[in-house]
């Protein structure tokens, strides 16, 4: 009798115990469904100007995704790019379509981890790095606490603690008069030698914190950088205005970093081409190939070799200086500077890092320069009339003598170099299939005129 109760007992215990987990993971199902369906994770509604999908939007579109992540994040809109095109990496889908934060904010929240990707395949959200490259179809959320005022605050402001307010209007309206050109889906500016384009140690004003207030010219949206210069170079940078053009526009820069990597590979996006000026050092290689082509491999991320390609043709020279068209057919870091001072023995002048800015040549250089310009005053440098139009095509930027001043203040503030890399990124021509192309040039910068009067060259 004890024995049958037990073993009773037994079986009811053990009918219990299955009951109680088909119930569990009946719950657990449900609540699966409920809270990372995918299919009611990637909403189809209209997207803000920044390209988030608002809190409101978000609730509407999934109604009972889980609080945390609905009301503490914003959400991108899911990743897409060309199928010819390399993935975009956290860092650059931030910039294309997130809240319009600065470069330092950016850098500050993947360091932190708080911005998350959503990956729709496996339903999970989890923390992802700048650099990693994002799947078709995930989504980058931000926390709303450091989204709040995007874009109308447009992340920066003249009134900011760590600007020098008198620098910081004087740069605004110089970015304002270097405009180039200026369309509904991008700008080219003749970028001022010595001013940064992003933020970083020691730098007390650069472009990604000033050109909200400076460049937006009455538009929702906030400017977003799609490429970058060196700080002490000069001339043409593209910023795009819109997310939309943000995409592309980055696309065509990535397109043309990778372009003579893959030489046989059909690409149909849009396209970019640069050309620049460089005064250097002259050479014997110069003086005995004055033309050709450099494919010298440059050290990349994690010290990976990546082909480089620059044409380079020698306009004009003297016994100690040459003035030499670069044309980058990729797009390496320092790549220009790089090729010079290595392939062609041939520095750019101003070059700190490169070459020997010290030396005989530049310190007779600079020397020659110093004394010309005591000779002549800086805003007759922008003025005079002598020089011929054919001289070099001549943008309206930087072109009276009120910007003249503006350069003196930021010079004194330290947020422009005095004597410059001599490095001038004269012109970009943007192609868009199915559109007119883009064509934009500028004039050097002053110590670059400078020096071109000093020895008599003009470029044609």
């Amino acid at each position: 009798m004890n024995q049958a109760r037990m073993h009773s007992r037994f079986e009811h215990s053990l009918l219990q115990s299955l009951l109680v987990i088909d119930t569990a993971t009946l719950w657990y199902q449900m609540l699966r469904g409920l809270f990372y369906a995918p299919s009611r994770l990637v909403p189809t509604c209209t997207a803000a100007p920044w390209q988030l999908i608002s809190q409101a939007q978000l609730s509407d579109e999934v109604p009972r995704i889980s609080d945390i992540w609905r009301n503490d994040y914003q959400w991108s809109l899911p990743v897409t790019f060309l199928a010819e095109t390399q993935p975009p990496t956290a860092l650059q889908w931030a910039r294309r379509r997130g809240p319009g934060l600065n470069h330092a904010q950016l850098h500050s929240l993947f360091r932190k981890r708080q911005i998350k990707l959503f990956l729709p395949a496996t339903a999970q959200v989890k923390s992802i790095s700048e650099r990693a490259q994002l799947p078709e179809g995930s989504q980058l959320l931000f926390p709303t606490q450091a989204t709040a005022g995007q874009p109308a605050s447009r992340s920066t402001s003249l009134s900011q603690p760590d600007l020098t307010t008198k620098a910081a209007l004087a740069l605004a309206e110089l970015l304002r008069q270097s405009v180039l050109h200026k369309d509904d889906e991008l700008l080219v500016i003749n970028k001022p030698a010595g001013l940064a384009v992003q933020g970083g140690p020691g730098v007390k004003l650069s472009l990604d914190k000033i050109m909200g207030s400076a460049l937006s010219f009455g538009s929702l949206e906030q400017p977003r950088l799609v490429h970058r210069l060196d700080r002490d170079a000069s001339g043409c940078l593209v910023i795009a205005r819109t997310a939309d053009s943000a995409a592309w526009l980055s696309q065509a820069f990535a397109q043309h970093a990778i372009a003579a990597s893959s030489p046989d590979a059909v690409y149909t996006g849009a396209t970019v081409q640069r050309v620049y000026l460089a005064m250097v050092e002259k050479s014997e290689h110069l003086a005995l190939n004055p033309q050709g082509v450099i494919k010298d491999p440059l050290m990349g991320p994690g010290g990976s070799l990546q082909l480089a390609t620059t044409l380079y043709r020698v306009l004009h020279s003297n016994d100690d200086v040459a003035l030499m068209q670069l044309t980058p057919k990729t797009g390496r870091k320092h790549q220009l500077r790089i090729h010079c001072a290595r392939a062609l023995s041939a520095p750019i002048l101003g070059d700190a890092r490169y070459g020997m800015t010290r030396n005989d040549v530049q310190r007779k250089v600079l020397a020659d320069l110093n004394t010309f310009n005591s000779q002549v005053d800086r805003a007759t440098l922008r003025s005079d009339q002598a020089v011929d139009s054919t001289d070099m095509p001549v943008a309206h930027a930087e072109a009276d003598h009120t910007t003249a001043d503006m350069r003196n203040d930021l010079e004194s503030c330290g947020a422009l170099s005095v004597m410059p890399l001599q490095l001038h990124c004269q012109t970009v021509c943007l192609r868009k299939p199915r559109q007119q192309a883009i064509g934009v040039t500028s004039e050097p910068s002053h110590s670059m005129q400078a020096l071109m009067r000093l020895f008599g060259w003009r470029t044609t």
